[in-house]
């Protein structure tokens, strides 16, 4: 079983991804951890793409079956041929900003606020965040996640949305 979990920041890809490989006992992989360097403040600079690709080949290949969630596009297409699911999550845009701020705050507290040192990378956040419905190809956007999806021989299938992950899980499960 593998399963790639795609969708906009905040949609809920990690969280589909955690409690499935929870209830199924496989591994669980967030591509945020590949992409990012392990840096504070977090999420500020950008691994080396041949780095981050040979960091996902190596976990991969140490599991049978796995899940990764979160976007891959355009450093990690050497997936396409080993997925047995993608699925693609998707809620609007209010909520999903709603989220992502909300998640912000928990992490990181008032390093956010204006004058705080994280305060330029979370205002900056939100805004790329703002832009996936609008987003040219050149991004992270649907029409870049459409595209990507769309040569995939694998069974894809499309929450769009807002479910419970108990939900979301049933319908995962419905596909093997």
């Amino acid at each position: 079983m593998k399963i790639h979990i795609l969708g906009p920041s905040g949609s809920g890809t990690s969280t589909l991804g955690q409690a499935f490989a929870q209830k199924h006992n496989i591994k669980w992989f967030d591509s945020d951890k590949f992409f990012w360097e392990d840096t504070d403040p977090p999420f500020s600079k950008k691994r080396a793409k041949e780095d981050r690709i040979k960091k996902l080949q190596e976990a991969l290949a140490k599991e049978e079956s796995w899940i990764l969630s979160g976007s891959i596009m355009g450093w990690g297409d050497f997936i396409k041929e080993q997925l047995d699911i993608a699925i693609y999550l998707y809620i609007n845009k209010e909520k999903r900003i709603k989220r992502l701020q909300d998640r912000e705050r928990e992490h990181f507290g008032k390093r956010i606020e204006y004058g705080n040192d994280m305060y330029e990378n979370h205002k900056s956040f939100i805004e790329w965040a703002s832009s996936y419905e609008d987003g040219s190809m050149d991004i992270r956007s649907r029409e870049s996640e459409e595209y990507w999806m769309k040569d995939l021989k694998c069974k894809k299938v499309r929450i769009e949305e807002e479910i419970s992950v108990e939900e979301e899980i049933k319908i995962v499960e419905n596909c093997f």
